[in-house]
């Protein structure tokens, strides 16, 4: 009997990035397969907008929006990783603007 390992994912780059998603981020691990391998990837509960096979080591995914940190989670030939890193998505930071351009006049 023949017999697969599963995927291995090691450690995800960058590690944060915006709520807004967007960002290509690089998966690293082991037994990612071939092209035709049909590998999957999802950061929280949402599938990432594309997916690119790179290596046997080495998946690209571009994030979906989200908020928090979550499990990312990768699948190859139907196989889900053994090891779930976490992805976070950065704080959304409320910025106050100041208007400066009231000028007071003493007299």
């Amino acid at each position: 009997r023949f017999r697969y390992d599963g995927p291995v994912v090691q450690s995800v780059t960058p590690a944060n990035g915006p709520r807004v998603g967007g960002l290509v981020l690089t998966i690293h691990g082991k037994n990612f397969g071939g092209s035709d391998d049909d590998p999957a990837v999802e950061i929280g509960n949402q599938p990432c907008a594309s997916v690119t096979w790179v290596s046997d080591t080495s998946l690209l995914c571009t994030a979906p929006p989200g908020v928090g940190e979550v499990p990312v989670h990768v699948t190859v030939a139907s196989r889900p990783a053994v090891a779930v890193p976490l992805y976070e998505y950065d704080a959304c930071f409320n910025h106050t603007v100041v208007d400066n351009t009231q000028r007071t006049t003493w007299r």
